[in-house]
């Protein structure tokens, strides 16, 4: 029981001393802590902390907070000058783990019950001295550091006290990042570690605010927290920026070499706090300026792709955790992280979209779209961003669908300058299913009935409307490769990988895909064969360059065919003049043997003749007929004013060549 002091001091007892003489005093309470300062035995110390944590609770005020006054004082380096966070971390994690204290039990607790409760004084000290171990520059070592947060936590959500303490503490947040966000140049001396420990601080103070309030501390003053939060972002990334600039200022700054190894830590987290203050309310908006304004700052790959994330993330009102466990849309690791790390505090209120529909279309078209955007070194992360975004536009703003919108631009942008094989590939699918979105919207306006309840007919034929989109894609494709010429000839490492790339999405509009894909494939007319590659991410040009078919670029789209010739006798064949056969030409075969061989003037006899005989010719798809028989001609020797087809693909050609002397062909030919 509390040791009350006797109200008649000159009550003397027997041995000549007043009863209190022998009570508690403050003098022994801080005796006992310089016990634990003074570097004594471990399990001695271990022995002290129990015993201040188990009497605490029935000490009063007098005794109790001068106790805790003195062990905040030895933070701050006491009379020896000593800062002792290890002792004063240690004591504070006995009484997170020993104390008795209960939130329920100290909020229902009434005057009958047995149950020890500090009082609020104490309560009030306690949680100063907590907070004071939580700032402090060199809580990050603690091994206790998140056990006292818990600690914390509970106490900031014991009402009605704990509001004024939350209020205290976001102030002293605000304090810091105030001074934070003033120093942006990297010359003024700052401890990275402890800026980014503030500003999830702030974040922690926020979380343990019910939402009402939350809300009222986020959106108050024009969402002036908001905004400073952006503001020491923004004022890190410079800083950033000129200590990777200037390496000696990075060698001079010990703090800053620390945060180095650490940036994508500290700019999730930075990013992570900035969802969740401009995602409390409606009434807290970002703006396409402040967007700019990060996307211009996060030029390294590194931060670009952070900052497409989170941009993705912030555009849409988050989903419970069963929602997102459903929604296909979310398949990245990143993307999934960033969602669950505000909901899994706030389940049951998700954050709602940080920026508007317009902010939303903007940093869409003018960011992700940019001709100037570079994807080179950019991952996953940062397509699985794209694509949420996109396809989030095309289903809630219903986005048209163009040949020549800035998505289809960025599309074939990230297909030819990828440095992801991965992203690439996807990005293939997406392109060509975005073309057949067009087909199908294209389709289904042509077939709307009109005035006279009749469907509208083009005149050309049924697969015009396919034709149209494979004219669009041809001329891409074609685009492409005039740069891809223009790259080789500058000695562009890229330009070889471009031009396998832009083949591979030639063959894959053809209806030829190699992999396994989602889309629908574009029709191209009777073409239908595949020569499938085993790996089509590692393959050579010769090697992409035969899984094209027809006939579009150059040697590798040569075709054998079987060509039957024919020699037919004609009666104007007569002996000349001079009473011999007419010297004709030989004719070989495939081999080159000779297969028929006339007689000349001097009687030599000719070789058995043959009628009929094949031999194979290659030639190129867009190659003309008069090119085809110049090739018969050569290879049989004969001349080509005595070659005639009779037939070709079907079609029967019943007009015969004639000599410059008016005679009809000797020689005709068969095309099979």
């Amino acid at each position: 029981e509390k040791d009350e002091p006797l109200e008649d001091n000159s009550i003397v007892s027997k041995a000549g001393v007043t009863p209190n003489e022998y009570c508690l005093k403050a003098e022994h309470l801080l005796l006992a802590w310089k016990t634990c300062t003074s570097k004594a035995d471990a399990a001695v110390s271990d022995e002290v902390y129990q015993l201040l944590v188990s009497i605490l609770p029935n000490l009063s005020n007098d005794l109790a907070l001068p106790l805790i006054h003195e062990i905040q004082n030895s933070l701050k380096g006491g009379a020896d000058k000593k800062d002792h966070l290890f002792e004063v971390a240690e004591f504070c994690s006995t009484l997170a783990s020993s104390n008795p204290m209960d939130i329920d039990a100290g909020a229902n607790a009434g005057g009958n019950s047995s149950v020890a409760v500090i009082s609020d004084e104490a309560r009030a000290a306690v949680l100063k001295l907590l907070w004071s171990v939580l700032t402090h520059p060199g809580a990050s070592s603690l091994k206790c550091y998140e056990e006292l947060k818990a600690y914390v936590t509970n106490e900031l959500r014991v009402e009605p006290i704990g509001k004024v303490h939350r209020e205290t503490f976001l102030g002293s947040c605000k304090e810091t990042l105030t001074v934070n966000a003033r120093k942006i140049t990297g010359a003024e001396s700052i401890d990275e570690i402890l800026a980014l420990r503030m500003v999830k601080l702030t974040r922690f103070v926020l979380e343990a605010c019910p939402r009402d309030q939350a809300v009222v501390l986020v959106t108050a003053d024009n969402a002036s927290l908001a905004v400073l939060l952006f503001r020491e972002l923004t004022a890190y990334l410079n800083r950033r920026a000129v200590s990777l600039a200037s390496p000696q200022l990075k060698k001079q700054t010990s703090s800053m070499v620390s945060a180095d190894n650490h940036h994508q830590l500290a700019l999730s987290e930075r990013l992570h706090i900035i969802r969740y203050a401009y995602g409390l309310s409606d009434r807290a908006d970002m703006s396409s300026h402040q967007l700019d304004h990060l996307w211009s700052l996060c030029a390294v790959p590194g931060d670009r792709e952070a900052l497409m994330i989170f941009l993705a993330n912030a555009a849409n009102a988050e989903m419970g955790p069963a929602a997102m466990a459903m929604n296909p849309a979310l398949n990245d690791t990143s993307l999934q992280t960033q969602q669950s790390h505000s909901v899994s505090s706030h389940s049951k209120q998700p954050l709602l979209a940080a920026y508007s529909d317009e902010v939303r279309v903007y940093a869409f078209q003018n960011l992700f779209c940019a001709s100037s955007f570079d994807w080179e070194q950019l991952g996953e992360g940062a397509y699985q961003s794209f694509q949420l975004l996109f396809k989030s536009l095309k289903r809630e703003t219903r986005t048209s669908l163009t040949s020549q919108g800035p998505a289809l631009d960025a599309l074939w942008k990230i297909c030819l300058e990828a440095g992801n094989d991965d992203v690439a590939s996807q990005a293939m699918k997406d392109l060509l299913a975005v073309y057949s979105a067009i087909a199908s919207t294209e389709r289904q306006q042509a077939s709307i009935p009109n005035a006279w309840n009749k469907s509208r007919v083009n005149s050309s034929t049924p697969g015009s409307l396919s034709g149209s989109r494979m004219e669009s894609l041809a001329q891409r494709v074609f685009q492409c490769l005039v740069r891809v010429k223009e790259g080789l000839e500058a000695d562009d490492p890229a330009a070889e990988r471009s031009a396998e790339r832009c083949l591979r999405i030639l063959n894959a509009s053809i209806g030829n895909s190699s992999g396994e894909s989602t889309m629908d494939s574009i029709p191209a007319g009777d073409v239908n064969f595949s020569l499938p590659m085993s790996d089509p991410s590692s393959a050579s040009v010769s090697e992409v360059l035969r899984t094209v078919p027809h006939g579009m670029r150059g040697q590798a789209c040569y075709r054998t065919i079987v060509i039957m010739a024919r020699r037919t006798p004609t009666q104007n064949q007569v002996a000349n003049s001079s009473g011999a056969a007419p010297t004709l030409p030989p004719i070989r075969d495939e081999a080159g043997n000779l297969i028929v061989c006339h007689t000349n003037g001097a009687g030599r006899q000719a070789a058995p003749k043959q009628s009929n005989f094949r031999f194979s010719l290659d030639v190129h798809p867009p190659e003309t007929l008069s090119s085809i028989k110049a090739n018969v001609a050569k290879y049989c020797d004969h001349p080509i004013a005595l070659v005639t087809p009779l037939a070709r693909s079907g079609r029967h050609a019943m007009t015969g060549g004639r000599l410059p002397g008016g005679e009809t062909t000797q020689t005709n030919l068969t095309s099979v």
